[in-house]
């Protein structure tokens, strides 16, 4: 299985601070060595107001559902527009 690494939001690393309310996703994927030819075939997307609630059923802010697709570049937030001020993880 491969790894997420280098996630990013519009093109940021950890912003603090972001001016668009619908953000664009990235990320990259580290090959863990256990199987030659592995690749991305879905993913999920978490956010949420609290580290703790980062799973799929608790995510209080937007939960993508499973995705059946390769795509790991700019993928759209599609959630309700984030507020100003507000931390999300």
């Amino acid at each position: 299985m491969k790894a997420p690494n280098n996630l990013q939001l519009e093109y940021l690393t950890n912003p603090l601070g972001l001016e668009v309310r619908k953000p664009r996703f990235s990320w990259m994927l580290v090959d863990d060595g256990n199987v030659r030819g592995q690749s991305q075939t879905a993913f999920q997307l978490l956010v949420a107001t609290e580290i703790s609630l980062l799973t799929p059923e608790a995510a209080d802010v937007w939960s993508s559902g499973k995705i059946f697709c390769d795509q790991s570049f700019l993928v759209l937030f599609e959630g309700n527009a984030l507020n100003s001020g507000q931390t999300y993880h």
